[in-house]
């Protein structure tokens, strides 16, 4: 096609879908392109690629629009880009990029920015835009204004970047007044890694300027917020969507394929999300994910300490608990068993005297199987291969003799660092020998651990430089021979959990996915540690559709309290997480054994995180003056504030053969700070709209953990000139008139509530066996003519508690409900009330 070298000074729409009300638009303006959509705009959009360490000056040519597709024609000296924009549907574009070296040399590679946006619009109100910022270990919601002032004290993920968020692969922005999202995600990833940059300031617009065009002097904060000053001119400044070329050799007249990114509008930002993932699995053909189960995890109760006789013993009391009938299918050993506790071997230390194999054989016996950490990408320098074999390490950059250290391995006795270039075929090959090996003794549950560390940006020196390896390529490529390796060795599927540490490194690969920062022992990290991975943990929900997640070790035990564990299990359950125990089983105290059994079997569908887009009401209960004795005497006053973090509320239809109900967890993350020397509570108050529930829907509550009935929803509403005292918190719902549920309570700690439709005769309303709110229980039945309520019990032989059952029956003088004792008599315990 001939160049028209004028059109870079002209403006034009090139519009998707003939036009159509609200479709996405492609605008040209002075040699630059505009993404148009409902509600959101891109503007000053350009393309950035670096070569051969220099950025080249690509300049927009030509464009074109043929129906549903737009193509941007980019040229330089010696590149040529050609950009295919399809316009899917109503509301999403696919832009697809491909880089030419039209030059009479070979070009290295070094950095793309598909497109680098000058501006970002949205919104009437841009302060409170929410952004979903994500990575393999950490998620997150923010909001434009904080970010834009630093007054929410955040570095974006990329741990350097102030007043900036950085996403891997995918993000959401999301436009509260409007109730409108704009999703923006990568869709191929088998090469390179993507993420998607933006930066935040306050800003005032210059009068009479051109959209887009900004000025860059900084507003003073308008007005003040829970959050911190916001500015009212507050918007992204700059917003790039980009992956590092991992210097890729292009030779002249070749060309690459870029990673496919899509852009699209919608009003439910989880829709947007789960159709997003949906996409995703659809095109790459992803296995369906496992269905969740529970493992146990050596790490967190003896390390390094960890043996043949001491997992055995975990089996013996898994086996007096019956969690094998829960769900409990395989013991794990993790970092520990190998020689010298160095992760580069594959041969066991002294503690394992009968190998990997001779723990199989006696996990079988006791009715379990052999899980096994593995984090053979770091190589000691200790191991024969790094003194054999040095060609088989990474290097930093091409040309380079000598492997590039890492630093030294974090635990005992703590070697010098290299890691193994899995694009050599021995280095590869002695890989997979000793995997091969790992499954023939009998593991088949594997640990994929440390791998992403073949991404590191600062390793480019590698065997092949074809395969990019601070990309996602050699790591794809090599997780893929693992997972076939290791079913092929067995003979049979082998879990294996992808904790690599790198987005999309194990996606449809690996049907197990860690999906957070390591969760640690209780006791010792604290709350915000504690809000921070079950945080990211429903910011992940959506890739679900890809691999079970889990959440990190589910760990209970001491030194941390009941409450810290009631809300760790909780949010592994609502979240249908992959549940990993990480105590020991021996020693675990009974009170914290509820906790287990109260959380297995694992949950199978995720709840819906109600507050991640659209904060809910909160506040606290006022509290009383230390000195003079008055104040916050009265809890009528409505909660104002908002989370601005979110996560705190989760909701959960059930549904079983007797009846249907909804569980909600009302997760309080902080601290009970002090004030005047007086601990406060935090209240929150959800609209019933909120969780799916009718406005008029009269509902028998019970709070799980503490076994404690709340009576009929709704409850009086507390009047403004009436008396109201602290004791009124006694009763947990303190407010919750028609179609509102409030609460109150300390933290961190979390409420796990079973709100069930109320009916004119007794009826189950919960159970202290399981969080599920009543899953055990199957057959219920009241018959009106004898005045019976009966139904049968489905837990392991044993297992003793009570079902709470409510008696509309009860007069006035009586709590409402009778509290039955049960113990099964086995897997199917059969019941009877009589009233």
């Amino acid at each position: 096609m001939a160049p028209r070298p004028h059109c870079c000074r002209q403006k034009k729409a090139l519009a998707g879908n003939e036009g159509a009300a609200g479709a996405p638009n492609l605008i040209v303006v002075d040699g630059k392109v505009a993404l148009a959509f409902d509600g959101f705009s891109l503007t000053g959009c350009a393309p950035e690629i670096t070569v051969d360490g220099k950025i080249s000056e690509v300049r927009l040519i030509d464009y074109a629009m043929q129906g549903s597709e737009g193509t941007l024609y980019w040229r330089s000296s010696d590149l040529e880009l050609r950009q295919i924009l399809f316009f899917e549907e109503h509301s999403r574009v696919r832009v697809v990029s491909r880089l030419k070296n039209v030059s009479s040399n070979e070009r290295t590679l070094n950095h793309v920015k598909i497109f680098s946006a000058e501006a970002v619009n949205g919104g009437a109100c841009p302060a409170e835009m929410r952004i979903l910022e994500q990575s393999f270990y950490n998620a997150r919601i923010r909001t434009l204004g904080p970010m834009a002032t630093a007054s929410d004290r955040l570095l974006a993920l990329d741990g350097l970047s102030a007043k900036a968020f950085v996403s891997d692969t995918v993000t959401v922005l999301y436009d509260r007044a409007a109730g409108r999202g704009l999703l923006i995600g990568f869709e191929t990833f088998d090469r390179w890694r993507a993420r998607i940059v933006g930066h935040a300031e306050t800003i005032e617009p210059i009068a009479g300027s051109e959209t887009g065009k900004t000025d860059s002097r900084i507003k003073a904060p308008e007005r003040e917020s829970a959050q911190g000053s916001v500015g009212k001119g507050c918007r992204i400044t700059y917003f790039a969507q980009e992956f590092a070329g991992g210097d890729l050799p292009i030779p002249a007249g070749s060309q690459v394929l870029m990673p496919e990114l899509v852009f699209e509008v919608g009003k439910n930002p989880d829709g947007l999300l789960a159709a997003y993932a949906d996409r995703v699995a659809k095109r790459h053909a992803f296995p369906a994910p496992t269905a969740p189960f529970a493992n146990w995890c050596s790490w967190y109760a003896f390390r390094l300490e960890v043996s043949h006789e001491k997992i055995l013993a975990q089996a013996t009391q898994a086996n007096e608990r019956s969690l094998g009938k829960l769900g409990l299918r395989f013991l794990q050993a993790d970092l520990g068993w190998q020689l010298d506790n160095i992760p580069t071997y594959f041969e066991t230390n002294e503690r394992f005297s009968r190998g990997l194999q001779g723990v199989s054989q006696d996990l079988r016996k006791a009715g379990f199987q052999l899980g096994a950490w593995c984090g053979a990408i770091c190589v000691a320098a200790t191991h024969p291969i790094a003194r054999a074999h040095p060609e088989w390490l990474l290097r930093r950059k091409p040309g380079d003799h000598q492997p590039a250290g890492i630093g030294n391995w974090y635990w005992d006795p703590k070697p010098e660092t290299y890691v193994l270039d899995v694009t050599h075929p021995g280095a590869r090959e002695w890989l997979l020998t000793g995997i091969k090996e790992m499954a023939r003794s009998g593991v088949r549950y594997f640990k994929w651990d440390f791998a992403g560390k073949l991404t590191d940006p600062v390793l480019g020196g590698r065997s092949n430089p074809v395969l990019v390896t601070n990309g996602l390529e050699a790591l794809r490529g090599i997780t893929r021979e693992i997972q076939l390796a290791l079913n092929q060795t067995a003979g049979e599927e082998v879990l294996m959990l992808d904790c690599g540490g790198v987005d999309m490194g194990g996606a449809g690969i690996t049907r197990l996915s860690y999906a957070t920062m390591d969760s640690g022992n209780t006791g010792f990290l604290g709350p915000q540690h504690t809000r921070e991975i079950y945080t990211t943990f429903a910011c992940h929900l959506f890739k679900q559709r890809w691999a079970l997640l889990q959440p990190s070790c589910l760990v209970v035990g001491l030194p941390g309290t009941i409450d810290e564990a009631r809300l760790r299990a909780t949010a592994t359950f609502l979240g249908a997480g992959h549940v990993d125990l990480g105590d020991d089983l021996v020693t675990l105290p009974e009170e914290r054994w509820k906790i287990i059994l109260a959380t297995l079997p694992p949950n199978q569908t995720p709840a819906r995180i109600v507050d991640l887009w659209e904060p809910i009401r909160t506040g606290t209960v006022p509290a009383i003056d230390s000195e003079t004795g008055l104040g916050g005497e009265h809890l009528f006053v409505a909660p104002t504030e908002e989370i601005e973090e979110g996560a705190s509320i989760w909701c959960l239809p059930v549904q079983a053969d007797w009846d249907s109900w909804t569980l909600v967890g009302v997760f309080n993350w902080t601290d009970a700070f002090l004030k005047n020397e007086t601990f406060v509570a935090r209240r929150y108050q959800v609209d019933f709209s909120r969780l799916g529930l009718a406005a008029d829907a009269r509902l028998w509550a019970y709070e799980f953990w503490s076994g404690q009935f709340l009576g009929v929803l709704p409850q009086a509403k507390l009047e403004a000139e009436g008396y109201s005292h602290r004791g009124d918190l006694e009763r947990l719902m303190i407010d919750s008139g028609p179609g509102l549920l409030d609460l109150a309570f300390h933290g961190p700690c979390v409420k796990l509530l079973v709100l069930r439709p109320a009916r004119p005769h007794p009826w189950p309303v919960g159970t202290s066996f399981h969080q599920s709110g009543g899953r055990e229980l199957s057959e219920v039945k009241w018959n009106e003519h004898t005045r019976t309520l009966e139904g049968k019990l489905l837990r392991p032989k044993g297992e003793s508690g009570y079902l709470v059952i409510a008696n509309p029956f009860a007069g006035p003088s009586e709590a409402g409900i009778r509290r039955m004792p049960i113990t099964a008599s086995g897997d199917v315990t059969s019941w009877r009330a009589v009233f």
